[in-house]
């Protein structure tokens, strides 16, 4: 229940919320990033842990890649290596005619990677959806 609460949150301000601190703490940040990259990099020869999606993304996904009116983005709280390494191991690359991270704009629910978003896609507000994980997306 905890996990789902910092879901979408940037990584500093999740794990501050997690240990209950009133500050980000460079450091748990930073050996959080060095334990999670030991545990993705074993991921890569056993699949079984692997970060899973949530249930219904890629079919989803999949429903609209395939609608011709539809411009697909993403805006995470994640860093770009992290968005990098998800866009790759799903194969979404081509699909994502954008990627806005955490270190691109404020974390939401700040609406900068939003806007960036239609700014790079020509996106009018009136035509855009964001599809969030958490309620303050």
């Amino acid at each position: 229940e905890a996990g789902l609460g910092i879901v979408g949150l940037t990584l500093d301000i999740a794990l501050m919320q997690l240990a209950g601190l009133e500050r980000p703490d460079d450091q748990l940040t930073e050996t959080y990033r060095e334990v999670f990259g030991a545990m993705r990099r074993q991921a890569e020869t056993d699949p079984s842990l692997a970060e899973p999606l949530f249930p219904g993304v890629a079919a989803m996904l999949d429903a609209l890649v395939a609608r011709p009116d539809t411009v697909l983005g993403i805006a995470t709280g994640k860093s770009r290596r992290g968005a990098d390494y998800i866009v790759e191991r799903y194969g979404w690359r081509q699909h994502m005619a954008t990627i806005q991270t955490a270190d691109d704009a404020p974390s939401k629910p700040h609406p900068d990677m939003i806007l960036q978003a239609m700014r790079e896609t020509g996106a009018r507000p009136e035509r855009t959806l964001m599809v969030g994980d958490s309620s303050f997306d």
